[in-house]
Formats: structure tokens, sequence, C-alpha cells
């Protein structure tokens, strides 16, 4: 699906993105903690993901315990990825 949505090509590095944030966080750029929802039960909506900055329309709130990534140094990133991949052979 995200080829032909967001006419990518190449494959996805989502699950390797995810380990680096774990074990190099300096290599992203993150929000501070916000208080984040995700509607379950709505039907149209199920799944959506709010992360609530600022002022906002309707009053939720809850503990700010989620940091949203911003950007994350793709130089950084391709390079550890490409040096992990080459240790391999």
């Amino acid at each position: 699906m995200w080829r032909e949505f967001f006419e990518l090509v190449g494959f996805p590095l989502d699950d390797a993105i995810a380990v680096v944030a774990v074990l190099h966080p300096e290599f992203f750029e993150m929000t501070e903690p916000l208080f984040v929802d995700v509607a379950l039960s709505e039907r149209l909506v199920r799944g959506q993901t709010v992360a609530f900055q600022g002022r906002q329309i309707l009053p939720f709130s809850g503990p700010k315990t989620t940091r949203v990534c911003r950007n994350l140094d793709g130089r950084k990133f391709l390079s550890l990825f490409k040096n992990s991949i080459g240790s391999l052979s």
C-alpha cells in the first residue's frame, strides 16, 4: 500500500527506525512529553492518534507521557544501518 499511496520506491525501514529510536535516541529530534489519545471505539476514526499540543478545541487532557518524533538524522541512521548490514557478511 505504501508504494501505491505514497508513490515510494525501495523498501520501508520502519522496524529498523523503531530499534534505532531505542538504541540511539540522539539521532532524533523529539517534542517535549505530550498527552496523546487514540480513538479506540469510534467507527470512522478508529485508530486515529491525536497529540495534544498548545490550545485544543475540545477540552481533553491527561498525563503527558509521549514524545513525538519530529525529525531523524537520516545520514547517521543510514550510516549505522549500512555498517550493521555490512558486518553480517
